[in-house]
């Protein structure tokens, strides 16, 4: 076997990847989350329900944190783990 470079995220810097029974989730070094699979139960994390070979952003909708001194912000993923129909992201909240 040779192996061979995926070319899914290309040119992405992955820094962790987590795999569910049938979904993954990928996580960048800028903390941006992508996912993919089998997507009912809403275990790819963005609303969609079909299953998909292709990763896509999952946004992260959250209000700022109530601790926040600025309204101007992003939230970035720090951790991601897949279980068997859930999807966990663990956020902090970068003031800009």
């Amino acid at each position: 076997m040779v192996p061979l470079k995926v070319q899914l995220l290309a040119g992405e810097d992955i820094v962790q990847v987590s795999c569910g029974g049938t979904h993954s989730v990928v996580l960048t070094s800028d903390g941006r989350i992508f996912s993919y699979g089998r997507g009912d139960h809403g275990r790819l994390g963005d609303g969609r329900k079909v299953t998909t070979g292709h990763p896509m952003e999952v946004p992260i909708n959250l209000p700022p944190p109530k601790t926040s001194t600025s309204s101007e912000g992003l939230w970035q993923a720090n951790y991601v783990a897949c279980g068997g129909r859930h999807t966990l992201a663990i956020v902090t909240w970068t003031d800009v």
